[in-house]
């Protein structure tokens, strides 16, 4: 844990900033895709 702290400490901009994921880069979905793909996912669970 200390080593996390050092490293945002010493490089903020780099530790804090994240990319999003290569499928979603181009399009980035609403409110219906990400609802749709969250009850896809919950459903085939539940199976």
């Amino acid at each position: 844990m200390i080593g996390y702290v050092v490293l945002l400490i010493s490089f903020p901009v780099q530790m804090t900033s994240w990319l999003p994921p290569h499928e979603i880069a181009v399009n980035i979905p609403g409110f219906i895709d990400a609802n749709t793909g969250y009850f896809q996912r919950a459903y085939r669970q539940w199976w």
